[in-house]
């Protein structure tokens, strides 16, 4: 069974030649290590804002675009342990509960125990509105990261971006093929290698199982639905052509084939900046054929960020962060930092390039980037690199820069991105933060 995108024709059944308003998604985005906070922030406030290096590739959607300086989560500075903290309040507002008291993270290993940390602004809105979708909300990272904690946080803190509560992190899968599978056959991601070799061996591609039914549509469809119908499936078969070619190429260990093990760390199959490739496509996907509305993606984390090499820099990226030549003009923090931002940038043009009966799919949406910290080498809470795009069919404002006093509550921006979507929340996070009032 596959989805289909928004489409006119569907709509008009239900209000005639006015077309139905377009489901509203939330695209949450979290990374570590901070960023070079010079190369982010804009020093022009309000529209019309100047455009940094990290954010170049913003521009054909500078103006559905919002960056917000001075918003931190405080709950975050721990020492030791900033980035166990940080990573964990990213989407919480909550500090995270100690789990022991050796503080050598190099040598811990394992979850431990005692964990408590509190529901991520994601699962608040899965909470009211993923009822609505075959999936709730989809968890998605690019790697599985060292079994290492930072502090007294153990790794439940740093791989997990999304909780249900205090005492369930929700895990992210690293498997494109898997995510792959969950969106256009429904399968179990716990199903076992032998059940998954039964669905290859009696069905054929599910692109092509449906292609018949697709021309049948054909004639009773406009121009712009044509464009709509087309768009999707060549996207959904690029992805199912990329993921098979890296099965074929490097050996099958991690992606759908009958011989992977659902959720297991990605090998040779795909490579870093790929990988995310695959992920952000297949987000859109989701949420073009309204699989789910709510998706958390991790791009790295502390302890997760060695995969850097394609950018011929010296270390990772935490490490670069505290390298002493951080700040130089073309340091390899900042060649990471822009990679970042340019991984950002491809994500949210895709989606404003994906065409529904009213906007686009990032005009139907809130897409929200946080990272664990502002400057990566003070671990600076205080200051975060906060991006906003789309505006949830006009309830949102976009295009500006705002600019907040230092420290000013997160937790405020994801209340008010909340009731925008229709989320009825008065406060979030430990302090209890009402909605951000944005100046005009």
């Amino acid at each position: 069974m596959v989805g289909l995108p928004a489409l006119d024709v569907l709509t008009a059944r239900k209000a005639g030649a006015q077309a139905a308003a377009a489901p509203q998604r939330l695209m949450c985005i979290g990374a570590g290590s901070g960023f070079r906070m010079d190369e982010f922030t804009p020093k022009t406030p309000g529209p019309n804002y100047d455009l940094p290096r990290i954010l170049q590739s913003f521009a054909p959607i500078r103006n559905k675009v919002s960056v917000f300086s001075g918003l931190g989560i405080d709950e975050g500075a721990k020492s030791p342990g900033d980035h166990g903290a940080g990573v964990a309040v990213t989407f919480t507002c909550v500090s995270p509960k100690p789990q022991f008291s050796n503080t050598n993270s190099q040598t811990y290993t394992g979850n431990g125990t005692g964990f408590s940390l509190g529901i991520s602004f994601d699962q608040v809105m899965a909470r009211q509105l993923g009822g609505l979708t075959r999936i709730p909300s989809l968890q998605l990272g690019l790697r599985e990261g060292l079994p290492l904690g930072d502090g007294p946080f153990g790794p439940v803190y740093l791989k997990n971006l999304s909780w249900a509560s205090a005492t369930e992190p929700l895990t992210p899968t690293v498997n494109p093929g898997v995510v792959f599978d969950q969106i256009f056959t429904g399968l179990d991601p716990a199903a076992t290698a032998a059940e998954r070799a039964r669905r290859l061996s009696r069905s054929m591609s599910v692109l092509d199982y449906v292609a018949q039914e697709r021309a049948l549509l054909y004639p009773a469809l406009s121009g712009a639905d044509r464009a709509r119908i087309d768009q999707y499936f060549t996207s959904a078969r690029e992805i199912e052509r990329r993921l098979a070619a890296a099965r074929t190429e490097g050996g099958g260990g991690g992606i759908a084939g009958p011989g992977c093990s659902p959720g297991a760390k990605p090998g040779i199959d795909l490579s870093y900046p790929d990988t995310f490739k695959a992920m952000a496509d297949l987000s859109i996907l989701a949420m073009q054929c309204d699989v789910t509305r709510i998706i958390m993606l991790q791009m790295s984390c502390y302890r997760n960020d060695a995969h850097y090499s394609f950018l011929n820099v010296s270390n990772n990226h935490h490490n670069l962060s505290h390298a002493g030549g951080e700040a130089a003009p073309n340091s390899d923090y900042r060649i990471v930092n822009r990679w970042i931002g340019d991984q950002l940038g491809y994500l949210f043009n895709t989606m404003d390039a994906v065409k529904e009966p009213t906007g686009t799919l990032l005009d139907n949406s809130i897409g929200v980037f946080n990272n664990d910290c502002g400057d990566g080498n003070s671990h600076d809470h205080r200051f975060l690199p906060v991006l906003v795009a789309g505006g949830a069919r006009g309830k949102f404002p976009t295009g500006r820069h705002y600019v907040f006093p230092r420290n000013t509550p997160c937790c405020g921006l994801y209340v008010t991105l909340l009731n925008a979507m229709g989320v009825t929340v008065q406060t979030f996070g430990a302090k209890n933060s009402g909605p951000l009032s944005l100046p005009a």
